[in-house]
């Protein structure tokens, strides 16, 4: 490989995750492609689909997809990817969904050719029942993921066998999803409380966010701000993770909605999420529909609940965005138009997203957020969790 390309792989590598890190590796991999240097381009692309999942760049890393297999199928020895990409589908597989006009029929057949090539390279049964499982959950099939879960785990099998973290994490995605808040609680406090690690992946993301409201809702506001001040710290170093802003949003404009609570009073919660939206926003372009939809919902509902306060923010909207007009000096003079254009915008996504998948799995999300930042759900009293 030419030492200028060998010199910018290892300089992108240590650049911080974003999209301008998955955009270095891009212009080497077309530098490369003009060398004609097969392997340095097909080097730079794998590590490009790297650097798109960790930001969650799902529309980079589908694209990338296709012609990574194409080059390991072809010539295996030469395009050695040290199975990243068996690794990377299963996560693939949930970018997909967030496109709502990816076919169900399309996500239906990214399921298969993973399955099949994970029996191929020797996964073991739980693991290829993961990548199912990441599509049933993510299309709202909820009684498809609960029997996938019982397969997996009546044994679990390969890297779950060895990995508690795996174990417990998978079981609390599904009760987010289902919302069955006292084993949000539970697997919550095994996972983060218990300190719990992958045994084989450093980062698998961010748990606290998905027990906020399990957390407020049970009058656990200790433990909710605990969390909550742990997803604040990551989102400073890693601001693109912007459906983890989200979650964090609708908690801090729940919190505003009661007026404070004893561990984090209203003005704080108020400063707080000026600063998490004024952030956000910026990497909106970035996203894929469903994590805008998500965003947009929160975002709605915090601007809504920071208007009440008297505290609505001028937020930076990024250029060309159908709603930058809306925002910035304008939205903070009269924050309604913004916040009625957001909420139009994710309901229409949530409602195209829900004709693909067939159900109403989307919208009965956004009215949970809904319900949950502006008091409708009141908390309730002491945790009766049962075990998992």
């Amino acid at each position: 490989m030419h030492e200028d390309l060998e010199q910018r792989l290892d300089d992108a590598e240590e650049m911080p995750a974003g999209p301008a890190r998955t955009a270095a590796f891009a212009e080497i991999a077309r530098h490369a492609d003009a060398a004609n240097e097969d392997v340095a381009s097909f080097r730079a692309r794998l590590a490009q689909l790297d650097a798109a999942m960790l930001t969650s760049q799902y529309h980079v890393a589908l694209a990338l997809f296709p012609r990574l297999l194409q080059d390991v199928d072809a010539d295996p020895a030469r395009f050695d990817d040290g199975g990243q990409l068996i690794v990377t589908f299963p996560t693939l597989l949930t970018g997909a969904t967030c496109f709502p006009d990816v076919p169900l029929e399309r996500l239906r057949e990214l399921e298969e050719e993973f399955a099949r090539r994970g029996a191929a390279e020797g996964l073991a049964e739980a693991e290829i029942l993961s990548g199912r499982l990441n599509l049933a959950l993510a299309t709202g099939e909820l009684d498809r993921a609960r029997d996938l879960l019982d397969r997996m785990s009546n044994p679990w099998s390969g890297h779950f066998a060895r990995c508690e973290h795996c174990r417990v994490r998978e079981w609390l995605y599904f009760h987010w999803y289902s919302d069955d808040l006292p084993s949000v609680r539970e697997t919550g406090r095994r996972l983060i409380d218990g300190r719990l690690k992958c045994t084989r992946y450093i980062c698998h993301g961010l748990m606290e966010p998905f027990a906020l409201r399990a957390f407020a809702l049970n009058g656990d506001d200790e433990d909710a701000v605990r969390f909550y001040r742990t997803s604040v710290r990551v989102l400073k170093a890693e601001p693109h993770r912007v459906h983890v802003a989200g979650l964090t949003a609708t908690f801090l404009a729940h919190v505003l909605t009661r007026g404070g609570v004893p561990a984090l009073c209203a003005d704080s919660a108020t400063k707080a999420l000026r600063q998490l939206l004024r952030r956000a926003v910026h990497y909106l372009p970035n996203v894929s529909p469903d994590d805008r939809m998500q965003f947009l919902t929160a975002a709605a509902l915090a601007l809504e609940a920071l208007t009440a306060a008297g505290a609505p923010p001028a937020l930076p909207w990024p250029d060309g965005d159908p709603l930058a007009d809306l925002a910035g000096d304008a939205g903070r003079a009269d924050p309604a138009p913004l916040i009625a254009a957001m909420n139009a915008e994710a309901e229409r996504l949530s409602l195209a997203f829900d004709r693909r998948n067939g159900n109403d799995f989307h919208v009965r999300l956004r009215r949970r957020d809904q319900a949950f930042a502006f008091g409708e759900d009141a908390p309730s009293g002491a945790d009766a969790s049962p075990s998992t």
